[in-house]
């Protein structure tokens, strides 16, 4: 292993940066065209099995907010894949940053998906990185290492980051801390006139993009916390006055570098030199990179690879064979013990059906004579409701006479019943209507056997006595 080199890119092409223990080398310039993407491909000749962490310092960004359900494991990175590819990113280069919690909602998470959305300016360099041996420690952005670059103590809910560098001037909102938004300014550097009037300009129209999306609330002042040399302070104080919506604050950006580790702090307000080393010295930064462009952190020989391989493969073989007789056992405890259930289930059944008393009678008679009772209590009723009814007929005609009822069931569970009764020859249609008008009754009309129909006067004995009746009626089963 050579060491290690910090790469920084831009929209003018790439620069390499020797480092070790907080110390930065000269840097290195390729510029962005195919000779300088060849050039690259030399240098990388010339340092061969080094390890490379890539700074990408691009405008070409973006920036999508998603609150998603609160997973685990491997549910959450389905979620998170679904979710990023809804989005449409059309770049592999995406990171996944999660926000400050919410205490009103905690079963949800504030995800922010931040996207180098113009994957062709890193593709060469990384290609012509994967045709090395080098390894790529990681690609990350300048804009998730704001929140490395807060100056103690506790950051404040929303905050706006300023920052200069060759790429050109870079506005970060940081929610508790973190990134929320970043953009980039190109151009403005530290050596551009009126820089700080032109920053503080960059600065409103930032803030009124981040009012307008509700990320910076209006009316109160957000502070913008200005990364630059002392010697600049005098002069950041006079071009960015403060206003009721911002708080302009100049931090002393080589004290900050000495206080992150950085030996050799910069000369001037270039926060490019805090950036490399925060690159190279924090952990658990997102990682941009692809999965095709990721490399081993380490190199390895291929005779160790083959050992490790095999050690590997061993290994797993062992664990699998050991499961594998684990869960056998486990199996046999489970036949032996559901054995034995099903044995003492028999036993307890036998000993019940011992138990159980003879019968009197062979249960097939048994079974008949409960069929039997069961279609008897059917009728169990009677006839009692038809005779309340017929009480109710007679009692509003008084001059009615009852002489003979019959009443039976027929093979078909119908009650049919036959009423012979006295009355005035002008009282039978009255007699008759109301019979109909009883529940599912019917009276039959048909011819009897002798000619007569069932609704027929009888001849009477004497002239003083009244004319009789008969009437043949069908009523529905009573009801149990």
């Amino acid at each position: 292993m050579t060491g290690r080199h910090l790469l920084h890119l831009t929209h003018a092409g790439l620069a390499a940066r020797h480092w070790r223990d907080g110390t930065l080398g000269a840097p290195v310039h390729f510029a962005a065209d195919a000779d300088g993407v060849a050039a690259f491909g030399t240098w990388l000749a010339r340092h061969p099995r080094t390890r490379l962490t890539l700074l990408v310092d691009l405008a070409d960004e973006s920036f999508h907010l998603e609150t998603l359900p609160r997973l685990r494991g491997r549910d959450r990175h389905r979620l998170i894949a679904r979710r990023q590819a809804q989005l449409h990113l059309d770049t592999p280069y995406v990171a996944q940053l999660t926000l400050a919690r919410d205490a009103a909602d905690p079963q949800h998470e504030r995800l922010l998906f931040a996207a180098l959305s113009r994957p062709a300016a890193l593709q060469p360099w990384l290609h012509a990185v994967g045709q090395t041996g080098s390894v790529l420690t990681g690609v990350h952005s300048a804009a998730a290492l704001g929140p490395a670059l807060l100056p103690p103590p506790a950051p404040p809910a929303r905050a706006l980051l300023v920052t200069l560098g060759p790429a050109g001037l870079r506005l970060t909102c940081l929610d508790h801390g973190r990134l929320r938004f970043s953009r980039l300014v190109p151009g403005l550097t530290p050596g551009t006139d009126n820089l700080w009037a032109a920053c503080h300009d960059e600065v409103q129209r930032t803030a009124h993009y981040l009012a307008g999306q509700r990320i910076l609330a209006r009316g109160a002042a957000t502070p913008v916390l200005i990364l630059a040399h002392p010697d600049q302070h005098a002069a950041i104080r006079a071009a960015c006055p403060d206003s009721p919506d911002l708080c302009f604050t100049a931090v002393d950006l080589p004290a900050l570098a000495t206080r992150r580790g950085l030996r050799s702090p910069p000369a001037d307000s270039d926060s490019l030199p805090l950036l490399l080393h925060l690159a190279a010295t924090t952990r658990r930064q997102p990682d941009f990179a692809a999965p095709a462009d990721r490399r081993r952190r380490s190199p390895v020989r291929p005779d160790s690879a083959i050992g490790i391989a095999a050690a590997a493969l061993l290994s797993a073989s062992l664990v699998l064979a050991a499961n594998d007789f684990i869960d056998t056992r486990r199996l046999h405890r489970q036949a032996d013990s559901i054995r034995a259930e099903t044995r003492a289930e028999a036993e307890r059944s036998t000993a019940l059906a011992a138990a159980i008393p003879a019968l009197p009678v062979p249960a097939d008679v048994l079974q008949a004579d409960i069929a039997r009772l069961a279609a008897l209590q059917r009728f169990s009723a009677g006839p009692t409701p038809f005779f309340h009814q017929l009480a109710a007929i007679l009692e509003r005609q008084p001059e009615l006479r009852l002489q003979q009822l019959d009443w039976r069931i027929s093979a078909d569970t119908q009650q049919q019943i036959q009423i012979e009764v006295e009355l005035p020859p002008a009282a039978a249609g009255a007699f008759i209507a109301a019979l109909r008008q009883l529940p599912g009754a019917t009276v039959d009309t048909a011819a009897d056997p002798d000619g007569q129909t069932t609704l027929r006067p009888i001849a009477s004995v004497a002239a003083a006595d009244l004319p009789r009746l008969q009437v043949r009626a069908t009523l529905p089963p009573p009801a149990p």
